[in-house]
């Protein structure tokens, strides 16, 4: 099946459509989820995803796409952009979402489950400082976050300013003898949660479910 994409009338943002679940960035007629991000983040054109504008951008998951097994964590979102479907992505033992220039204030995460992460902090999804993120009705289980300090932390890091609505977290853990926050950590602007609930989370310090050193 051809990669498959739309311009939207508004401010020409693109809509990608994610058409297979092999995470490469090859020329193969298919638009992978790390073509999509990286092409949206960056506005210039990667494998077969075209350059994306400056607002706007979306990124959907085309009919027999369910679960993406990631290879390397994907490219950092630097642009606004939302990201919504019921497909599963697999961090395999790395990170997987991370959100990190200022220019990305209008993130939306929406329904994905987030899953094998693992990294120093923030394995699912790392928010930086200066971005704006909404996290709705996902599914963030199975994380692991491995930093040695205080404030590094399981599934989400957050830096910025990042909203949760109705999001399930479940058996993450921040592994390491200081770990914090095993589902979340924040130190960021803010941090609003709606909904949702935390079960089985885990921290070797303090903060099983989330951990605040920082922010409001």
């Amino acid at each position: 099946m051809a990669g498959v994409m739309a311009m939207s009338s508004q401010a020409l943002a693109v809509d990608y459509i994610v058409t297979t679940e092999l995470d490469s960035s090859a020329v193969d007629g298919e638009i992978s989820l790390r073509e999509a991000i990286a092409a949206a983040s960056t506005n210039v054109a990667v494998g077969d995803a075209p350059a994306g504008a400056l607002e706007g951008d979306t990124i959907t998951f085309g009919a027999g796409v369910a679960t993406i097994t990631l290879a390397s964590p994907l490219p950092a979102i630097t642009d606004d952009l939302s990201i919504s479907g019921t497909v599963t992505v697999d961090g395999d033992g790395g990170a997987i979402l991370s959100v990190s220039s200022p220019s990305a204030v209008g993130v939306v995460i929406e329904g994905l489950t987030l899953t094998g992460g693992s990294a120093a902090s923030g394995s699912a999804l790392s928010v930086g400082a200066g971005t704006i993120v909404t996290l709705n009705s996902a599914t963030v289980t199975g994380n692991v976050g491995t930093g040695g300090g205080a404030t590094q932390g399981g599934a989400v890091e957050n830096l910025g300013a990042l909203t949760i609505v109705d999001t399930l977290f479940s058996n993450n853990a921040a592994t390491t003898m200081a770990g914090s926050g095993g589902a979340i950590i924040h130190g960021g602007t803010t941090l609003s949660i709606s909904g949702g609930s935390f079960t089985g989370n885990s921290a070797a310090r303090a903060g099983g479910a989330i951990e605040i050193f920082g922010g409001a």
